[in-house]
């Protein structure tokens, strides 16, 4: 028995364009929602580098105000 697809309800999706500009597009009108979303996503990210031996993920300085962040 085959399961139906899981239906998505809310997308929030993060980018990071060359000069450092943040974009945030998606359900973005019910604050308290996204915010609830964006942690849940933190959470998650965390657990999964807790877990998975880490990529050394290069992001060029010039390109994110995020670089202190790696």
């Amino acid at each position: 028995m085959s399961q139906d697809p899981p239906i998505l309800i809310a997308k929030l999706v993060i980018s990071v364009q060359a000069d450092g500009t943040l974009h945030v597009t998606g359900n973005v009108e019910n604050y308290e929602y996204a915010v609830a979303m964006l942690d849940g996503a933190k959470d998650a990210i965390k657990q999964h580098c807790t877990t998975t031996p880490k990529a050394k993920v290069i992001v060029p300085a010039p390109y994110t105000q995020f670089q202190n962040l790696i």
